[in-house]
Parts: structure tokens; sequence; C-alpha cells
């Protein structure tokens, strides 16, 4: 709460998760095992704690619009309780078909690729597969971040050198199959060639839209 009115002096509103507040290093005290910002505004918050040592349902609050901090009962517990485990379940059986669409997906092109460079494979198209081949590594990146990144995740150095090394990947893709179209001699394979380098523009800009959108968002 302390945190929360000092967050609201600086920005003149209430943090709306924990890790806008992180530079204030807040530290969970040892009876607690949980804590959740669940809604904020300009002038009102509400959050959700849970105790470490209760062997029932117990649930506290913070809700400025209900004069501060109380311990919920009855049916408020019970609707908490239950509706944040539904909430939990369903955000896992979405990210699960998510993983497993884009990992089809992800397949699905690597076949593709090893399936046209083994046919179309020479000098002049090294280029053009050198920058599709290239463009699926940001890619998979991009999906993982997509998936599994959201405003309550840590950003640490290790994610961003991560994301930075993929965005710069996606931009050498773009320019390496770019110079191959203009220099690129006609042939029998050029149609097909030519669809490969459409689909490394396309999980190039996928990748960068993705990844400059998470900075946006979350860093």
């Amino acid at each position: 709460m302390d945190i929360q009115e000092k967050f609201h002096k600086e920005n003149k509103r209430y943090a709306k998760n924990l890790v806008e507040i992180e530079k204030y290093k807040l530290e969970y005290h040892r009876g607690i095992v949980y804590l959740e910002i669940q809604s904020a505004n300009e002038k009102a918050y509400r959050a959700i704690s849970l105790p470490a040592e209760s062997i029932t349902a117990r649930v506290f609050a913070f809700d400025t619009g209900k004069g501060g901090y109380y311990e919920m009962e009855g049916e408020e517990v019970s609707e908490y309780v239950l509706g944040a485990l539904n909430y939990i379940r369903k955000q896992q059986k979405d990210q699960k078909l998510i993983i497993i669409a884009s990992s089809v997906m992800l397949i699905i092109l690597v076949v593709l690729g090893i399936r046209i460079s083994i046919r179309f494979m020479g000098d002049k198209n090294r280029s053009a597969f050198g920058s599709f081949f290239l463009s699926l590594l940001p890619l998979i990146w991009a999906t993982q971040v997509l998936n599994s990144l959201n405003p309550d995740v840590y950003i640490s150095s290790t994610l961003t050198l991560l994301s930075g090394l993929s965005v710069v990947a996606s931009i050498v893709a773009l320019i390496w199959g770019t110079v191959w179209v203009f220099r690129r001699a006609s042939g029998e394979e050029e149609p097909t060639v030519l669809g490969l380098f459409g689909i490394t523009v396309v999980t190039s800009l996928f990748s960068l839209v993705v990844l400059v959108d998470t900075y946006n968002k979350y860093y």
C-alpha cells in the first residue's frame, strides 16, 4: 500500500501490476505466498493476497472502493478462488493450442524449405535459401514471445538480448533475400524460389512486428 501511494504521487495513477512497481523492490512478507493487483486507475485500485500459513481458503483484499483492507468472506471467497482457477485453466488450454499450431506451422516451413533447397540448390540460389532459413530463427523466438510473454513476466537482460538479436536477424534476412532478387538469373526454378523468398518476407515482417510491439508493451 505504501508503494502504491509512492507510485501514485509520481505517476498520478495507481500501478496496474507488480512489474510497474518493480523499482521499489517489493518483497513478499514471509507469511504471504501470492499477491495480485486486480484493477487500478487514477483514483482507486484493488489488490488480493493469500497467506502462507492458512489451511483454509482465506483471501485478503485492499480495495479503495470498499474502504481499504479487509478479509473476504462467504461467497466472495468462493467466487474469487473458483474464478481464478477457471481463468488459469482456460489460459493454459489456449496457450497449449497456440503452441501446437505454431509448432506445426514451423515444421511445415522447415520441411518446405528443405525440399525446395534440395531440388533447386545451386550457387545462384544460395542467398535465397540462406535468407529463408535465417528468417526462421527470429520466427521461432517471436512465436515463443507471443505465446509466453505478459505484463507480469520479468524482462531480463537475456530476454532483451535474444529479442534484439532476433530483430537483427530478421532485418538481415530481408536484406539478404532482397539482394538475391535483384541479382537473380532467370530459370525454370525461378517461380518456386521466388515463392520461398515471399515466405521469407512474410516471416521476417511478422517477427519484426511481434518483437517491436512486445518491446513497446512490456519493456
